[in-house]
């Protein structure tokens, strides 16, 4: 089946009787050999109740299938295709053979809505990363491509289990002690309901020991140790949108590190676990092009912490555990938070006025296991398993 961008038509023939029924023969429900037909494999999925919405003279109605997906069935009983035949419309090259591709309009059915009353900043820049992709995912709740998948076709360990395993080591961590054990990494990811395989515990262990090794580390356990107060971990937020026609919109987060010192000097330090940063050139425009959503929605959590004491100026790190070392930070002021929320307030409006396009620039960093993958998704597997273009 072709990878529909916009719209898919499917074309078939359904025998009516004498009397105007919808006729179902032998051959239109197993196929002229035996085997199962292209309709008849698909309309009981995409339009149950064809033959008595037929019957009763019903040619445009709304299936609901399950409780997130609709699909607009409309039947044309060649009243277009006359139509089209009739015009002798011209191909574009100026040619004068007839143009027999549908018209705007003619089988086009609306948008299906998405009203968000709540987002994660994280579902937030991956939406700005590939709206079709969190459209599949979270809009209408496609499941992962790697869900049901053998053993043999996953990936040995995905960037996603990785990254999840790391950070609840670091939660965990007590200040001062020894990094954790692989025994501990398995365990932290059955809390965190992640399957990995022990063999794979040193890769998550090694990149957790970075980290703790880091002069950031260092500085946050001195700090955590002479005042605990200080420094919470896993911190929740959430801010209040006003995305215009869309109302008013929750942007929800976790902070991995919130530091506050006496001195006033607030931090939010993100943990980052990422192949691409191991050979990065620019970590800081690595971190701008990947996490310039998340980082502004950070700085906005904490520019309007402290209720009545708002610090006057934050910083928001990202720290690879590719390069423990080179931090990547960003300060804000009490000057930037109206741009702050005009920003966010932005992205998730045109999100939600986008029509969810498929990525321009797919590659297998941000398309592996994506449940749209060739099924709405217009862009061929040799795209989509392609490395991340430079």
């Amino acid at each position: 089946m072709t990878r529909a961008e916009r719209r898919l038509i499917l074309t078939s023939q359904l025998k009516l009787s004498n009397e105007g029924k919808v006729k179902v023969s032998k051959e239109a429900v197993s196929g002229p050999t035996g085997g199962a037909s292209f309709i008849a494999e698909l309309q009981p999925a995409i339009a149950p109740r064809l033959v008595e919405r037929f019957d009763s003279g019903e040619l445009d109605w709304v299936e609901e299938l399950g409780s997130t997906a609709k699909v607009r069935v409309a039947v044309d009983l060649g009243a277009a295709l006359s139509e089209v035949e009739q015009r002798d419309l011209t191909n574009p090259v100026g040619g004068s053979q007839p143009n027999f591709y549908p018209q705007p309009g003619s089988l086009d059915p609306p948008l299906f809505a998405v009203n968000a009353s709540h987002f994660s900043y994280s579902g937030l820049q991956q939406a700005a990363a590939c709206p079709l992709r969190w459209y599949a995912e979270t809009a209408i709740g496609m499941p992962n491509a790697w869900e049901g998948a053998s053993e043999q076709k996953a990936p040995a360990l995905s960037p996603r289990v990785r990254g999840v395993v790391m950070h609840g080591l670091l939660e965990t961590q007590r200040f001062g002690q020894h990094p954790p054990t692989a025994e501990q990494a398995v365990a932290a990811a059955a809390v965190a309901q992640e399957d990995l395989d022990a063999r794979h515990a040193p890769d998550v262990i090694a990149a957790t020991s970075a980290v703790l090794a880091s002069s950031t580390w260092a500085r946050i356990s001195e700090l955590g140790l002479a005042n605990p107060k200080a420094v919470r971990r896993e911190e929740s937020f959430a801010l209040l949108l006003d995305c215009g026609r869309h109302g008013r919109v929750h942007l929800r987060g976790v902070l991995d590190v919130f530091l506050r010192e006496d001195s006033g000097l607030v931090q939010v330090i993100d943990w980052k676990a990422s192949a691409g940063a191991a050979g990065s050139q620019d970590l800081p425009a690595l971190v701008a092009a990947d996490y310039s959503i998340q980082r502004e929605a950070y700085a906005l959590a904490a520019l309007e912490s402290g209720g009545a004491n708002r610090p006057e100026r934050v910083e928001v790190i990202h720290l690879y555990a590719e390069r423990p070392e080179e931090p990547v930070s960003e300060a804000f002021t009490q000057q930037d938070v109206e741009r702050l929320r005009k920003s966010l307030q932005t992205r998730v409006s045109d999100l939600l006025d986008s029509g969810f396009p498929a990525t321009e620039s797919p590659h297998a960093g941000l398309c592996s296991g994506c449940p749209a993958a060739r099924t709405l998704c217009p862009h061929p597997a040799e795209m989509t398993a392609r490395p991340r273009p430079a």
